[in-house]
């Protein structure tokens, strides 16, 4: 009987300490777009006739992207949304009607670190 709660106590450790070693993605490293594509930045980031819309092209990176966030130019986050189960050909639509002009910072979550993008807003 005590060989049979060792044996469980050992597989219960060795299976949680596998899970605190995951990798995990870093919030403040950035990396370099052109690591991760081989498409220009205008095949990947573009707007709509009116300016009002933000797409973004998943289909050109060759990494996964998690997350994908936006600061205003005083480092407040106005949007952030998990995209990580969207299919990786997607092309995602940030609308950036209400938002003031100026620069902003569109931010692309990946395990190998962040994308940071600036994007104006007229």
């Amino acid at each position: 009987m005590n060989v049979s709660k060792v044996f469980l106590l050992v597989m219960f450790l060795f299976g949680y300490s596998n899970i605190s070693f995951a990798q995990s993605a870093s919030l403040e490293e950035s990396v370099d777009i052109n690591q991760f594509t081989t498409s220009a930045e205008s095949e990947i980031f573009f707007f709509d006739s009116e300016g009002s819309i933000c797409f973004i092209d998943f289909a050109n990176f060759n990494v996964n992207i998690n997350a994908v966030s936006i600061y205003d130019p005083a480092g407040k986050q106005l949007l952030s949304e998990e995209v990580w189960d969207l299919p990786v050909n997607s092309i995602y639509e940030v609308d950036t009607s209400n938002y003031k002009t100026g620069t902003y910072t569109l931010v692309l979550n990946t395990y190998k670190g962040n994308i940071r993008k600036d994007i104006s807003i007229k």
